[in-house]
């Protein structure tokens, strides 16, 4: 079995520099809310990630073999690049207007959790132990800053969902069994009355 790497610094800055950025693109996209429109704000910031990756990456477009092939494609990926890339951050700089840095963060960490619940329901995904794990972990986080660390709420709220499923089962039950007559009860109840 191989071991595992070992904490570098390196590791350590590429596992945070990413939580850095997304936070700090909420905090610009809010600053910005007033005087920039969603749409420009993310031209713009599209339009700086092209400036900075494009030399990285230049030789995934410099030769025409590449080229030809983007070009065959560019109907799928233009479409991925519109929802993935400009819909999703024109929602999340609209949603800027009206709300905290915060809450849409909050609603970008619960997404892991969205995504494995999309592969249960629509691609009969099975995750595995730790997929779950990193999920609840997901959950947890974003419910324990929501309740802003106050466990009696998380408690409450859970007591009162569990509530609230009793009685709708309750409700369910008594709608669905109790009321409703078998078809056939006159057969049985001859046999036990003449």
């Amino acid at each position: 079995m191989k071991q595992p790497a070992a904490l570098t610094w390196r590791i350590a800055l590429m596992l945070t520099v990413p939580p850095l950025l997304w936070a700090g693109n909420a905090l610009t996209g809010r600053l910005l809310a007033g005087s920039v429109t969603p749409l420009a704000l993310n031209a713009l910031r599209w339009l700086v990630a092209l400036l900075i990756l494009l030399p990285l990456g230049w030789a995934a477009v410099a030769t025409p073999a590449r080229r030809t092939e983007i070009l065959t494609r560019w109907k799928r990926l233009a479409l991925l690049g519109g929802l993935g890339v400009g819909a999703y951050n024109a929602l999340q700089y609209l949603a800027l207007q009206t709300s905290t840095p915060i809450n849409v963060t909050l609603i970008a960490s619960s997404t892991p959790v969205w995504m494995m619940l999309v592969g249960i329901a629509l691609y009969g995904e099975h995750p595995k132990p730790a997929q779950w794990l990193g999920a609840v972990l997901s959950a947890a986080g974003v419910l324990t800053v929501l309740v802003r660390g106050e466990t009696g709420a998380v408690n409450a709220a859970v007591r009162a969902g569990a509530d609230a499923c009793e009685r709708v089962g309750d409700g369910l039950v008594a709608a669905h069994i109790i009321a409703r007559v078998h078809n056939e009860r006159e057969k049985t109840m001859s046999r036990f009355v003449p």
